[in-house]
């Protein structure tokens, strides 16, 4: 394989852009020109790197839409009991949206 044959791999291995495995090109590189054992070695670190990255990336998804979902939980409580002034009605039945009002 070659270089960028190997970022473009592990990118899809793990769920990453490009942009992510590019920063560790230069690595991959001195892997590829070095001796089987420690291009062993240089690889298992950009693994690793890959991994701790797809991993922290997960994480902070899952936070983001905990964070999200209690958000909307909260301004749908709110909107829920909120009742629209008359002028706000008039205006949503002149733009044709009465019925979200009605039921």
């Amino acid at each position: 394989m070659t270089p960028d044959a190997d970022i473009d791999a592990l990118c899809e291995r793990h769920g990453l852009p490009r942009s992510f495995g590019w920063r560790l090109m230069p690595l991959v590189r001195r892997a590829h020109a070095s001796p089987p054992e420690q291009r062993l070695f240089l690889m298992g670190l950009v693994e690793r790197s890959f991994v701790r990255e797809a991993e922290r990336r997960r994480g902070s998804d899952a936070r983001r839409e905990q964070e999200e979902e209690q958000a909307l939980v909260q301004l749908a409580a709110t909107l829920h009991r909120w009742q629209p002034p008359g002028w706000f009605k008039d205006w949503a039945r002149d733009l044709g949206a009465m019925d979200a009002f009605e039921g």
